[in-house]
């Protein structure tokens, strides 16, 4: 695990957008392409969900159920509801990142970047930004999707393709029990949201 503060991370999407086709608007990341789509993946309603979302939204797409190589979890907004809840979080995720030599603080170093055996590390920094509402996008070492954590206790999928729809929000459809559903308005997929 590595950190590195959003401009540096902006850099790098800047650097390789080739792969990621990713542009960063304001305060957050955005497709150009017309065909971009966005599923909601509903909010646990029992804290005995959370871990099961940390550890599922990783694995975007089929490929990343059978060899996941890594990504980044950005975290964008934070202390926006109990601040004393939210000092826990930052405390967490400070001493966890301070065991692989990183000691800046939470909010200089706000993206966090997760080797491919480093998956079960990821699952706990998303049930940070779950637990404390915070706002947090995850990226996955490729380009073509992205998902989004809203501290207004909703989440989302971002895919740039009609085809990255197809091979990664589709399957999440196909789920009955699943609860997700289409949002063809990214970045506003809740229409009482204001832009940031």
């Amino acid at each position: 695990m590595t950190a590195e503060t959003l401009e540096e991370f902006k850099g790098h999407l800047a650097d390789n957008y080739s792969i990621f086709k990713i542009r960063w608007d304001g305060r957050r990341p955005l497709y150009e392409n017309p065909e971009a789509k966005c599923i909601e993946i509903p909010f646990p309603k029992a804290a005995g969900e959370f871990a099961h979302l940390a550890t599922r939204l990783p694995t975007l797409s089929p490929m990343d159920a059978a060899e996941w190589d890594g990504g980044a979890l950005v975290y964008t907004d934070w202390g926006i509801w109990d601040q004393s809840a939210s000092l826990a979080g930052y405390q967490m995720v400070e001493r966890i990142r301070s065991t692989f030599g990183e000691h800046r603080p939470f909010n200089v170093a706000t993206v966090n970047r997760f080797r491919a055996d480093e998956q079960p590390l990821l699952a706990n920094f998303i049930l940070a930004a779950l637990i404390y509402g915070w706002d947090a996008y995850y990226f996955p070492n490729y380009g073509g999707c992205f998902a989004h954590i809203s501290h207004d206790e909703w989440c989302c999928i971002v895919t740039e393709s009609n085809e990255d729809f197809k091979n990664v929000a589709e399957p999440h459809l196909k789920d009955p029990d699943g609860g997700c559903r289409v949002l063809e308005n990214w970045p506003s997929p809740r229409p009482a949201l204001n832009p940031l």
